[in-house]
């Protein structure tokens, strides 16, 4: 029954397409961040810039590993589902630094392994209530860091200038 269930839930792709996610989403925050910097307000990256940049590509490697690894072909305990939520509620904790990019990162992870996870639970493997909060909390973490990255980036420092 087990290679049953592998067989409807993980194809051949399944992993290939998780691997271009995770390198589409690397390059998207990398150019966002790349941008935001050259449009800043000292438009210019310096050296601490790329050290910065340098150290989010290894954490967002590392992240995506971690999701890699959650996707493996199923077993009985479901473990993408509470993989999904632990990337969920830490891409919601992370939105105090939205600037960073992280919670996009770690919401897309959460959002893609609860997917995976609700797959594997409808096909007996349980935990389909983590799998459902994982998708919540990784959406719930994406819309939070859109609001921020895209509202509260431009306002707040354009609210400070108007008060100071």
């Amino acid at each position: 029954m087990n290679l049953v269930m592998t067989a409807h839930v993980q194809g051949s792709g399944d992993r290939s397409r998780l691997v271009g996610v995770g390198a589409a989403l690397l390059a998207t925050v990398v150019i966002t961040n790349v941008v935001g910097l050259l449009l800043g307000p000292e438009r210019r990256v310096d050296s601490g810039d790329m050290v910065f940049l340098s150290a989010y590509v290894v954490l967002t490697v590392v992240i995506w590993a971690v999701v890699l690894w959650a996707a493996r072909p199923p077993d009985h305990d479901n473990r993408a589902a509470v993989s999904g939520l632990v990337l969920g509620i830490l891409a919601v904790l992370t939105n105090v630094a939205f600037w960073t990019g992280l919670p996009l990162v770690l919401g897309v992870g959460g959002v893609l392994l609860g997917r995976r996870a609700t797959t594997r639970a409808e096909h007996g493997a349980g935990r389909a209530g983590l799998a459902r909060a994982a998708r919540v909390c990784g959406w719930l973490a994406i819309a939070l860091w859109a609001f921020g990255y895209f509202v509260l980036q431009d306002f707040f420092p354009a609210l400070l200038d108007m008060l100071g």
